[in-house]
């Protein structure tokens, strides 16, 4: 692995760690937080969106999820974690995959999973 995508893992993983193991399904949905930064090159090219080279693991208010359906890559979306919304929610090649709207919906049903590990890690640190 390429020593600059080691340091950008290093430092990614302290800041998203409080979030890794986040996931949510209904029925043949999962959505799963992205833990590792060669994942984003992964789902960048399979979908090919910009979210490896416009280095979206180095934002710290945004967390990148996976949602795939039959354990098949469809969308991304990221959040951010300062105004708890979804940003962008995106399939191949920036379109809405088929199912987009449950999706969404899935993602915003389960945005108070990612306040929660937010409001944990705040109470850790004090």
């Amino acid at each position: 692995m390429h020593t600059s995508i080691l340091n950008s893992q290093a430092i990614y993983a302290e800041e998203k760690k409080p979030f890794f193991r986040l996931t949510f399904s209904d029925k043949n949905i999962t959505i799963a937080v992205l833990e590792n930064v060669q994942d984003f090159m992964k789902k960048g090219d399979t979908l090919n969106h910009c979210l490896f080279t416009n280095e979206y693991f180095k934002e710290k208010d945004s967390l990148i999820f996976s949602p795939r359906i039959d354990n098949i890559l469809v969308e991304t979306i990221e959040v951010s974690l300062s105004k708890m919304v979804i940003l962008q929610c995106r399939g191949l090649k920036n379109e809405n995959s088929k199912h987009h709207k449950v999706i969404l919906n899935l993602m915003k049903n389960n945005l108070y999973q990612v306040q929660t590990r937010m409001k944990k890690q705040k109470q850790e640190t004090v």
